[in-house]
């Protein structure tokens, strides 16, 4: 590996006056972020597609200082984060969006979205002309139907397999149980990690992700209309099925907002 130099991550899902304010505001300070110098258990991040895996990965960077890797090499991902061509023990978690490599992994981290959420968050990414505005009305209108019939049965499957297959130590966080709760989640996370933090860094990394994570303009659009009845149906049905599931892996009960 080439030795580089630790260095403080970039919170490009902030909104930039944001990011730009003085990170000493109430005692926080910029954190720098490297490789664990100790061997940590592999720990996959599964997720379906547009589940918010960027924002948790810099929670968990900001919160401990060890990097989050990914089993894949996105070059744009790479500028925000150090570790995302790295898959090994020196690295916080793995990213991940298959289902088929589970046997790769010691434990597992299962982030889970509201499927109209992540398919919303998927089509924007696959059809913006930019990734901060994402995409617009008329390409909702005229290529989501579409999109959605080509994999609308995905999300229960992702899901499904990984909280059913894997058979390793495994954990349920919901994306908006994170952003409404961060420090509650992030402490649950935290201990199912194993990991000993700082508990004023996990105060700034929260204070962080509620003050500055801003919406996009796509997350106006009520994707429901898209849906046809039989479409509908079956994602409620889906939605209490993973509801189960995960209230079972985590024994508390959870709840998968079904608002936009």
């Amino acid at each position: 590996m080439i030795q580089k130099e630790a260095r403080t991550p970039k919170l490009p899902f902030l909104d930039k006056k944001f990011r730009s304010q003085d990170l000493n505001d109430n005692g926080c300070k910029p954190k720098t972020v490297w490789f664990s110098k100790t061997p940590l258990k592999k720990t996959a991040l599964a997720s379906y597609p547009g589940s918010g895996t960027r924002l948790l990965r810099h929670v968990l960077e900001l919160t401990t200082g060890v990097l989050t890797g990914s089993t894949y090499c996105d070059k744009q991902l790479l500028q925000d984060f150090e570790g995302e061509c790295t898959d090994d023990e020196t690295v916080l978690t793995i990213k991940t969006h298959e289902w088929f490599d589970k046997l790769k992994y010691e434990k597992a981290v299962i982030l889970i979205r509201s499927p109209y959420k992540s398919y919303a968050s998927l089509f924007s990414h696959q059809n913006g002309q930019d990734i901060e505005r994402g995409a617009s009305k008329v390409d909702f209108d005229l290529k989501f139907k579409e999109f959605l019939g080509s994999l609308f049965d995905m999300w229960r499957y992702f899901n499904e397999e990984w909280m059913k297959d894997f058979v390793g130590p495994k954990y349920i966080i919901f994306f908006d149980n994170l952003v409404q709760n961060p420090k509650s989640e992030i402490r649950k996370l935290m201990a199912f990690l194993e990991f000993e933090y700082i508990e004023k860094d996990l105060m700034c990394a929260a204070k962080h992700l509620k003050a500055g994570i801003r919406k996009k303009e796509y997350e106006d659009i009520d994707v429901k209309q898209y849906f046809t009845l039989e479409q509908l149906s079956k994602t409620e049905e889906y939605i209490k099925i993973i509801e189960e599931m995960a209230t079972e892996i985590n024994d508390i009960p959870h709840h998968i907002d079904r608002d936009l």
